[in-house]
């Protein structure tokens, strides 16, 4: 949620300082989510499908690294470049609801 909010305050506000200080914080919040997710599907999953699982995860990743871009990158060129800002804000949406998806993983009492 955060790193929506902070998208739309790089969509939204037309200050070069405020955006920068935008992306580094938007950085910094969408930067663990790779090793949240892999370590979450160790938890949720037996052992004996954790590596296939990793593996699928990943490429799926990768996959979505060259076609999202591509995708935007087509938008751009048809609409402009104003598409960028709605496009990684649907995209974050997105990742919500597919995050929403998952069981909860079950706490250990310490």
């Amino acid at each position: 949620m955060l790193g929506i909010a902070l998208e739309i305050v790089v969509w939204l506000v037309p200050n070069l300082i405020g955006n920068a200080v935008a992306v580094s914080f938007l950085g910094l919040v969408l930067g663990p989510i790779y090793p949240i997710i892999m370590s979450a599907c160790t938890k949720l999953l037996p052992r004996r499908l954790c590596g296939p699982a990793i593996g699928f995860v990943a490429s799926l990743g990768q996959a979505g690294s060259a076609a999202f871009p591509f995708m935007t990158g087509a938008l751009a060129g048809k609409f402009g470049v104003g598409v960028l800002q709605p496009v990684i804000i649907g995209l974050l949406g997105a990742h919500i609801v597919l995050w929403w998806f998952l069981p909860r993983i079950p706490r250990k009492d310490t």
